[in-house]
């Protein structure tokens, strides 16, 4: 496994925030002073030490964050990599300036009170 040194961004913790969570527990504080401590909130806190004790119940940060990371680097799934059919029905409607949302007419994107228009989120290829 491999380990990351900094968090990517302030959304998720960094491995300086983990080391203070164990330090914390180490030392029993509350789950809220840790959070007060490192600027999360204490919810965030219960679930970091839930989500990445090891098997047998201890929290230790460096494997908190391998497992963190882990989660996070999920493979992402290229439909038209495997659907060749799909691949040229979209290249077919986006070669065609009428074609790619004639089949949206009517349908309205409910946030954005427009007309939803695949051919801008699809890439073929």
């Amino acid at each position: 496994m491999s380990c990351i040194e900094s968090s990517i961004s302030n959304r998720y913790l960094s491995q300086d925030d983990r080391i203070e969570i164990a330090d914390g527990l180490a030392r029993e504080e509350t789950v809220t002073a840790i959070a007060k401590r490192i600027g999360k909130s204490f919810q965030s806190v219960y679930k970091e030490i839930a989500r990445n004790r090891k098997p047998d119940g201890r929290y230790q940060p460096w494997y908190a964050h391998n497992q963190a990371h882990q989660r996070r680097r999920r493979p992402k799934v290229r439909v038209f990599a495997h659907d060749d059919t799909l691949r040229r029905l979209v290249a077919d409607k986006l070669g065609r300036p009428e074609g790619a949302c004639r089949h949206q007419e009517g349908r309205e994107d409910p946030r954005r009170r427009r007309v939803a228009c695949p051919r801008s989120r699809v890439r073929p290829g």
